[in-house]
C-alpha cells in the first residue's frame, strides 16, 4: 500500500508547518537523521513564485530549515535551468538567492560530473548520464511543482525528473524514457508543491502539499486532482506496469487533508481510501 500525505495551505502559510503535518506519516526515515540531503529542484524558470511555475522559495526555505532541525548536518539544492535559460539568472529570478542565509549549498546540474547508468527495462533509453551527487546522496528529496495545460500533465514528479538525463519532453518517446530513468534513480521522498500561482498552470481550488515515497502514486493523485484520468498516462500507466509504483485505488491510501483538496464532491473519483483528520 502506498500512502499519499496531503496538507491544504492558505495563502501565507506557514510552511514549516505545513510541512511537518505533511511529512509526519515518514518520519521514521528520519531516525536517525541522514549525515546528508539532496533537494533536488528539477529545471527551474526564470519567473517569481506569483507566476507558480517553479517550486515557492519559502517552501523550499521550510523544507531546508525542518531537515536542519531533523538533525541533518549538510544540506543541498540541485537544480538545472530550464532549455534557454540561464542558470544564476533564473535561480536569482525564481526568488531562490535568498536560500543562500539558509547555508545549503547550490549546484547546478550543468557542473556537474556525470556518471552512467544502464536501465534494465530499455523502453526507451538503456543507458543514462546521470549527475553523481544525485546518485551519491544519503538522501534525496524530489521536489516538483504542480502544473497542468491542455490537458497534460508537465509538473509532477515523474516529470520532474527529466531534467536530471536533459531529456526532451516534445520527442514521442519522452514517456517510456522517464520510465526507464525511473527505474535507474528512485528518490526517498517526493514532494509535490500544488500551490496555486496566477499564471493558471493549477487548476485546483485550494492551495496545498502533496508526498509520497512512490512517485506512481503520488502523479496519480495529482492527475485526479486536475480531473484527469491518470491512468490513460503512458508514464504512470508503464511505471505501475512494471512495479515501480502504484497506480490502483486499491493500492493508494491518502492521509491527511483529502476532502479539503479534492473537495467535497469529488469523494468518488479520488483515486485511493482516504483518511482524512479534521483540522
Amino acid at each position: 500500500m502506498s500512502i499519499v500525505s496531503l496538507v491544504a495551505t492558505g495563502r501565507g502559510a506557514e510552511y514549516k508547518w505545513a510541512l511537518n503535518e505533511l511529512l509526519r506519516p515518514f518520519a521514521e526515515m528520519f531516525a536517525p537523521a541522514p549525515y546528508s540531503l539532496l533537494i533536488y529542484v528539477g529545471a527551474i524558470y526564470p519567473a517569481g513564485p506569483e507566476l507558480g511555475v517553479n517550486p515557492h522559495p519559502a517552501l523550499v526555505a521550510a523544507l531546508a530549515e525542518w531537515a536542519y532541525e531533523a538533525g541533518v548536518a549538510n544540506i543541498g539544492l540541485v537544480a538545472a535551468a530550464a532549455d534557454g535559460f540561464e542558470f544564476s539568472q533564473s535561480w536569482q529570478l525564481a526568488g531562490y538567492g535568498a536560500l543562500k542565509g539558509y547555508g545549503a549549498d547550490v549546484l547546478d546540474m550543468a557542473d556537474a560530473p556525470r556518471s552512467s547508468r544502464l536501465s534494465s527495462l530499455g523502453l526507451n533509453c538503456r543507458e543514462f548520464l546521470l549527475p553523481k551527487p544525485l546518485l551519491q546522496a544519503d538522501y534525496l528529496i524530489n521536489l516538483s511543482k504542480f502544473r497542468v495545460a491542455e490537458g497534460r500533465m508537465f509538473g509532477s514528479a515523474l516529470n520532474n525528473l527529466a531534467a536530471m538525463a536533459d531529456m526532451p519532453r516534445a520527442e514521442e518517446a519522452f514517456p517510456r524514457a522517464l520510465v526507464d530513468l525511473y527505474s535507474v534513480i528512485t528518490p526517498d521522498l517526493h514532494i509535490a508543491d500544488a500551490l496555486r500561482g496566477q499564471g493558471g498552470w493549477q487548476p485546483q481550488t485550494q492551495d496545498g502539499l502533496l508526498a509520497a515515497t512512490d512517485a506512481v502514486a503520488l502523479d496519480m493523485t495529482l492527475a485526479t486532482l486536475a480531473g484527469l484520468d491518470g491512468s490513460r498516462m503512458e508514464e504512470i500507466a508503464l511505471a505501475a506496469q512494471y512495479g515501480l509504483g502504484s497506480a490502483g485505488a486499491a493500492d493508494i491510501s491518502l492521509t491527511g487533508d483529502a476532502a479539503a483538496l479534492f473537495g467535497a464532491g469529488q469523494g468518488k473519483n479520488k483515486p485511493a481510501t482516504s483518511k482524512n483528520k479534521g483540522r
